[in-house]
């Protein structure tokens, strides 16, 4: 049986990624949580082609979505290229979702 704490944790957890999909689907209707990270929630946005990858990373704390776009022309990039693409106001670990999710993608 789960306490008090950990269900008032996972409510907090569960309005926070509501909030921040509100804010993306502004940006785009069809993203999809991918994971969070603090007050960092990573989204998979619409991909445009088969060579780009969107990543949309919404900050609960400064209301602020980061659009990460990985034109990665069919390959896999590297943490250091999609770290790049993120800029410095993405978590490295939303930029680790992000590359884990792009790694994965290509794979299928």
């Amino acid at each position: 049986m789960k306490d008090f704490f950990k269900l008032r944790e996972e409510l907090q957890t569960n309005e926070s990624v509501d909030k921040a999909k509100s804010a993306v689907q502004d940006h785009d209707m069809d993203a999809d949580h991918v994971s969070s990270h603090g007050s960092q929630h990573v989204f998979q946005g619409t991909q445009p082609d088969r060579g780009t990858h969107i990543y949309h990373v919404h900050d609960t704390n400064t209301n602020k979505t980061h659009h990460v776009e990985l034109d990665h022309g069919g390959k896999t990039m590297s943490h250091g290229s999609v770290s790049k693409a993120a800029g410095k106001s993405v978590s490295a670990a939303a930029v680790k979702a992000v590359h884990s999710h792009h790694k994965s993608e290509m794979s299928q």
